[in-house]
C-alpha cells in the first residue's frame, strides 16, 4: 500500500475517519492525500453578492481545514498532500480517486449537514459502489 486518500470534512466524525486514515498510512509507510469537497451550490433566497460572499466563506473554511489538518500530519512525521475541491462530494472524491490512484479510500459514514454537508451515508455509499480501489468506511 502506498497512497492513502482520505476524505475529511471537519466533523467531529470526520476526525475519526482522520485518525483511522493516518494509522492505515503509517502502518504500511504510505503517501497520504487529504481530500475536502466544498459544496458550493446553495438552495436560498440570496443575491448574487450574498452567494459569492457565502461561497467564499465556505472554500475559505474549506482550505483552512486542509492547512490545518496536514499541518498537524506533518508534526506527527506523516507527508500528505491537500486537495479541495467544489462540486458533489461523492463525484469530486471518485474524481481525485481516478486521478491519483489511490490504494484505499477512507471516508466517514457521516458527516455534516445543510450548507456545509461533505459526507452523508449516500456519499459513502456511492464512493464504494463507484470506486475503482478498495473503500474504508469509517462508523462513527
Amino acid at each position: 500500500m502506498k497512497k492513502v486518500l482520505i476524505a475529511i470534512d471537519g466533523s467531529p466524525n470526520s476526525k475519526n475517519t482522520l485518525l483511522e486514515g493516518a494509522s492505515l498510512a503509517k502502518k504500511n509507510k504510505a503517501r497520504i492525500t487529504l481530500v475536502t469537497v466544498a459544496q458550493t451550490s446553495f438552495e436560498a433566497d440570496l443575491n448574487e453578492n450574498e452567494i459569492k460572499l457565502l461561497k467564499d466563506a465556505v472554500i475559505l473554511k474549506a482550505r483552512v481545514l486542509l492547512e490545518e489538518t496536514a499541518s498537524a500530519l506533518k508534526r506527527l512525521k506523516i507527508k500528505a498532500d491537500a486537495v479541495l475541491r467544489e462540486g458533489d462530494p461523492a463525484d469530486e472524491i471518485l474524481l481525485v480517486a481516478n486521478e491519483i490512484k489511490p490504494d484505499i479510500i477512507v471516508v466517514g459514514s457521516k458527516g455534516k449537514g445543510k450548507i456545509s454537508r461533505f459526507f452523508l451515508g449516500s456519499v459513502s455509499r456511492k464512493i464504494a459502489e463507484l470506486a475503482k480501489c478498495s473503500v474504508l468506511v469509517v462508523k462513527q
